[in-house]
């Protein structure tokens, strides 16, 4: 009898083993496994002003994606801010810096948040005239919204004076997400 009474504790114990988890708390707390928004647009500011000599330059972008479909509860759209540094010019130039997104409801709650670092960050910029193209895929950083995961994100931004990289310097530009897409990593 003690060896029955020993047996069936031992398995009532890997029963409970998957409740207390062996996930660590960062990933348990992550939600979804994709997401896919196929319209947006954002700004860019550059301090200093894009000319056609690369120089040094912080780039901050704010924007928004939206029309998203996604298996997170009442996920309906995207808010973001970049912030990166670079040696940039109206010609040449990516920088390396982070996202920080904030994913909405419908009526704007708030419902989580997902952080792209440049671990693993690879992106591909022309920049024709000062206009940009960019496609950039990278690695989730932190998050409660696909976490651990990867981001893929292709914009168009358009310089609003095409004539200030050869003045002043471009300091500002505006343009459309393309579509943007995050997959969780699945472990």
């Amino acid at each position: 009898m003690p060896n029955r009474a020993v047996r069936t504790f031992a398995a009532a114990a890997l029963l409970a083993v998957p409740a207390i988890g062996f996930t660590s708390p960062a990933h348990a707390s992550s939600q979804g496994t994709f997401i896919q928004c196929v319209t947006g647009f954002s700004t860019q500011t550059f301090t200093p002003p894009l000319t056609f000599e690369p120089k040094p330059t912080h780039l901050k972008e704010e924007g928004t994606v939206g029309t998203c479909v996604s298996d997170v509860p009442g996920l309906s759209y995207g808010t973001y801010e970049y912030n990166g540094n670079g040696t940039l010019s109206c010609l040449t130039g990516s920088a390396a810096g982070k996202s920080n997104w904030k994913w909405h409801k419908s009526d704007g709650t708030v419902i989580g948040t997902t952080v792209v670092g440049e671990e693993g960050a690879l992106a591909v910029v022309l920049r024709p005239n000062g206009n940009n193209v960019v496609v950039i895929t990278a690695k989730t950083a932190a998050g409660s919204i696909i976490h651990p995961g990867r981001m893929v994100h292709n914009e168009q931004l358009v310089a609003t004076d095409q004539t200030a990289c050869a003045q002043d310097g471009m300091k500002v530009q505006h343009g459309i997400n393309l579509g943007l897409n995050f997959t969780r990593d699945l472990i």
